[in-house]
């Protein structure tokens, strides 16, 4: 990848989450204080929530609160999931740093947002 780390390929359907990945890298290093992407993580969050409520990851407690409120404001509804540290396990490479898609499908939005984290720099929201 853009910035040192390998990926094995544990998906091929998976391919937007690789040029979604070198895409933060690159945007990273203009060092913006803030990151926004929007992605439909392969369809995980639609699996996971329904097709009428979008999926919100957000390494940022007051921007998520906010963006929540205006949703809510504007009736234009989001859910907040988690970028749940433990299933970091769950994208780790067996021959490379990181596997692009968790075996099993189990909280796969969840995986594919940390894998899309993994390309940001931690001081960047």
């Amino acid at each position: 990848m853009r910035d040192g780390q390998s990926v094995e390929i544990g998906n091929t359907d998976a391919e937007g989450s690789l040029v979604l990945a070198d895409a933060k890298s690159e945007a990273c290093e203009e060092t913006p204080q803030m990151l926004i992407d929007m992605a439909t993580l392969t369809g995980a969050a639609g699996v996971a929530l329904g097709s009428d409520l979008p999926a919100l990851f957000c390494n940022d407690d007051g921007f998520a609160s906010d963006l929540e409120v205006q949703a809510k404001t504007q009736n234009d509804p989001l859910w907040r999931l988690p970028l749940w540290k433990p299933y970091e396990k769950m994208i780790e490479g067996k021959v490379a740093d990181l596997n692009n898609a968790a075996e099993g499908g189990y909280g796969g939005a969840i995986t594919a947002a940390l894998f899309l984290q993994a390309f940001v720099v931690r001081d960047i929201s």
